[in-house]
């Protein structure tokens, strides 16, 4: 049994087939698909990669055709990308800061920690995130950088900052008293 694993996303399976023009796709194959969905294992399946992404994936004989490359996996595993429910992917480091007499424990995001954040999600196969929290402007400039490219990692789901009371402060979190009060009369 091999011990590597291919993880792919089926989430963008059949949503972007290569683009006219684009640069020839990359075809992998022999490989053995783990379908959880479907409940089966399916030997000698392929897939081809168009641009990043999948554009066709299939069982028997791979495809003939114009390839940049070809790649035989024969007697390694391919299934579905993990979902972490739990990633705080723009969490950067705590800090104690007692500059005002009091214990504030502060998280800044830092771009640098959560590009590798995102790059060892990938490494697990994990190809989908839910962030229960973290600063806004941090995690807009996340999904900035994967939907352009710019980075490689798990597409996100973000929760805002969570609401906690001192001691913790910073961007990364928010506090009661900063939200405004409406009274209705």
């Amino acid at each position: 049994v091999a011990a590597c694993a291919l993880i792919v996303s089926l989430a963008d399976f059949g949503t972007h087939a290569a683009a006219q023009g684009g640069p020839p796709p990359d075809l992998y194959f022999g490989f053995t698909l783990i379908d959880p969905a479907r409940q089966v294992i399916v030997e000698h399946s392929f897939l081809v990669v168009a641009e990043g992404r999948i554009a066709e994936i299939g069982a028997g004989p791979p495809p003939s055709g114009q390839f940049r490359s070809r790649h035989d996996l024969t007697g390694r595993f391919a299934l579905p990308g993990f979902v972490d429910a739990h990633a705080h992917v723009t969490a950067g480091p705590y800090t104690i800061d007692r500059s005002t007499g009091r214990l504030v424990v502060k998280m800044e995001s830092v771009d640098e920690i959560t590009r590798f954040h995102a790059r060892t999600a990938l490494a697990f196969g994990v190809t989908s995130i839910r962030n229960p929290g973290g600063d806004p402007a941090a995690n807009a400039r996340y999904d900035r950088r994967i939907a352009s490219r710019e980075w490689t990692g798990p597409d996100a789901v973000h929760a805002g900052p969570p609401v906690q009371p001192p001691p913790f402060g910073g961007s990364a979190f928010a506090h009661i008293a900063d939200f405004a009060v409406v009274t209705w009369n």
